[in-house]
């Protein structure tokens, strides 16, 4: 079925001008979309902060470490190195799964739409679609390829959304932080909810003639037995 499809969508090659349009977009686009989503980052982090690139950082990382972990999986041959096609672009013999260029437009694609921008992320999802339709009509990849592709990017997405949601739930914690009123102690307390003794002065304070005067009672008192003795 793979190669029953391929052989569809890449006989449709012939016409010069949809020829000229599926090279542009299986070359080029893919320079277009990072640009776009650059911006559309820019953006969205002087808007929200840190947390929309660490989602989109971590989503686009481990979309790359996942289309490595598939190739190393599932090897499989170019269709030119296996078939006749109309190749339209040249290109070296070599892994066909996933496609690389494929992997990183649906990467971009739904970072931009789930962490920047839906606008943004919906535009370049139909320029991620373009680019493996494509890569298919100009010979190089098969369409099992580009839904690999699809899915891996997918496949990383949410790990990237945990990223965002730490990093947001850091900078919300800090905030409420920053924000609190500070907590004053009630009179007489202390931080432990002790009372604090006030009413002892420290005996450095204390006036010398305290405690004779405490004890004064005591000597007239004992003054007053020798008397009677």
């Amino acid at each position: 079925m793979n190669a029953s499809l391929f052989s569809t969508i890449n006989g449709w090659a012939g016409n010069r001008l949809a020829d000229d349009l599926m090279i542009f977009a299986a070359k080029y686009l893919l320079f277009l979309a990072f640009v776009a989503f650059v911006v559309a980052a820019a953006r969205a982090y002087r808007r929200r902060g840190l947390s929309v690139l660490a989602g989109s950082g971590v989503t686009l990382a481990l979309a790359f470490g996942f289309g490595l972990v598939a190739a190393a999986l599932h090897t499989e041959r170019r269709p030119f190195q296996s078939h006749h096609v109309r190749l339209l672009i040249m290109h070296a013999p070599g892994q066909s799964f996933p496609s690389d260029h494929a992997t990183a437009a649906f990467a971009l694609a739904l970072a931009a739409l789930v962490f920047l921008s839906r606008p943004v992320g919906a535009a370049l999802l139909a320029a991620a679609a373009l680019i493996g339709f494509a890569r298919v009509y100009c010979g190089v990849h098969y369409p099992g390829d580009i839904f690999g592709s699809f899915l891996i990017s997918l496949l990383a997405l949410p790990f990237g959304w945990l990223a965002h949601n730490r990093d947001t739930w850091k900078t919300s914690a800090r905030s409420r932080d920053d924000a609190a009123p500070p907590r004053l102690n009630a009179p007489g307390r202390t931080r432990a909810g002790r009372h604090h003794p006030a009413h002892r002065l420290p005996p450095s304070t204390r006036h010398p003639g305290d405690r004779l005067d405490r004890r004064a009672p005591e000597s007239q008192a004992g003054g007053g037995k020798l008397a009677v003795c």
